[in-house]
């Protein structure tokens, strides 16, 4: 599709999808769509795209991922436990029901799941003699329903986790992203505190912090 219809499909004040069902976040393949993530951060938050804004290229909608092999295996890892029984027979994500679902729709979820019986992880060798998993798209073949699913499972993840078998998270390393957006001035906090403590040898910082009251946030404006 053209980004034009796109954009109607998704904008239409009429019968837009963000309008039936407006995101909490959106997740892209920010390699192959760089200039479509870019345009739906700045639909959501204009200022993204001004130069002269505190907030220029600021994301807070949508969250861009960027595709390396690392990151690839870990979303693969991700929609894998989501889609595998727990214990208890759970699963955090069912296929559709095909005879409960409209034709043209059940047609994409039967690619969908093709796409996913094809994906399938190549060793190729390292540096040191050492070899890592790859996952070339297959020839002759599309792989962009699955990916979006993956996309998709990796940013329901932390809302799948209290009614799941989900522990721990997935940390995407070198993909550019950053947490979930937080209310904006508890993010601001825990990056300064961040960049305050990034000379010290701290490997990992825990900067859930209890909840503060406004007038904090105020003295820390001033």
């Amino acid at each position: 599709m053209l980004y034009p219809t796109l954009e109607h499909m998704f904008t239409s004040k009429d019968n837009g999808l963000f309008k039936k069902y407006p995101p909490v976040e959106i997740w892209t393949d920010y390699t192959n769509e760089k200039a479509f993530s870019e345009y739906l951060e700045t639909s959501f938050y204009p200022s993204f795209a001004n130069p002269h804004s505190k907030n220029y290229k600021n994301w807070k909608m949508v969250h861009p991922v960027i595709s390396s092999q690392p990151v690839n295996l870990q979303m693969k890892q991700n929609a894998a436990q989501m889609m595998q029984e727990d214990a208890n027979g759970f699963r955090v994500f069912e296929w559709p029901d095909l005879k409960r679902t409209r034709p043209e729709t059940g047609i994409i979820i039967a690619e969908a799941k093709e796409q996913t019986l094809r994906e399938a992880a190549h060793s190729m060798k390292s540096g040191a003699g050492m070899t890592k998993a790859v996952f070339p798209k297959p020839v002759g073949y599309d792989n962009d329903l699955i990916r979006a699913l993956e996309l998709a499972l990796l940013g329901a993840r932390k809302y799948a986790k209290s009614v799941s078998h989900l522990d721990g998270k997935v940390e995407i390393r070198g993909a550019g992203l950053r947490e979930p957006a937080e209310e904006n001035k508890v993010a601001k906090f825990n990056r300064t505190i961040q960049k305050r403590l990034a000379n010290f040898n701290i490997t990992e910082i825990d900067t859930k912090f209890p909840k503060i009251n406004k007038s904090f946030f105020k003295e820390i404006d001033n």
